[in-house]
């Protein structure tokens, strides 16, 4: 399904109810914070084995509804905004991407400082003028780093070897799920 599919119908609708003028990037905000609340609503008071057994019991289709009005809300106030949301989902995950990066760095760092204070001399208890102190060349962890996940920044993102890891990150928890169903029935056998 295509933004401007999704477009259409949303103005079909809204013309034929007469609220294309309400329809504001703000009164847009509130009405995905709204619909936001109400997907949380299905899982309130929800284990979190039991949020993932929801498919089974029949639940799922408010689920799914709730998450179909924020996107489509989401779709609908990009348009207003002039922005495209693929474009912007994607520099998020290059952003996000990026993120992580520089707290492995920072972590790396901070290791190799801490090494560096560890393994550094002690002169006496008194602290030594600039001029006498020994100078240490620390390494500097950020360009291995960041070259081990900046090598793809400058390709395209293959989208499709994106979609087949979504894929298989939700067979594997399909799988993991299906696991805790077992389990949990075990225990109710047991009971």
């Amino acid at each position: 399904m295509n933004k401007d599919l999704i477009l259409n119908e949303f103005s079909r609708v809204s013309q034929a109810m007469g609220w294309d003028s309400r329809h504001s990037p703000k009164n847009l905000a509130n009405a995905v914070s709204i619909e936001a609340a109400k997907l949380l609503e299905n899982f309130q008071w929800l284990s979190d084995i039991d949020s993932e057994l929801l498919r089974e019991d029949g639940d799922i289709n408010k689920v799914a509804a709730d998450i179909a009005d924020i996107f489509i809300y989401l779709v609908v106030m990009c348009h207003k905004l002039d922005l495209d949301p693929w474009v912007i989902v994607k520099d998020k995950l290059l952003v996000n991407r990026t993120k992580f990066i520089e707290q492995i760095v920072a972590r790396e760092i901070s290791q190799q400082m801490d090494n560096f204070r560890s393994d550094a001399p002690t002169q006496g208890t008194h602290p030594q003028p600039a001029s006498q102190q020994t100078r240490y060349n620390t390494p500097s962890p950020v360009s291995e780093v960041a070259s081990k996940f900046s090598a793809s920044s400058n390709e395209s993102i293959d989208w499709v070897a994106v979609a087949k890891k979504i894929a298989n990150s939700r067979a594997e928890l399909k799988e993991q799920s299906n696991r805790l169903r077992a389990d949990k029935s075990k225990d109710d056998t047991h009971s």
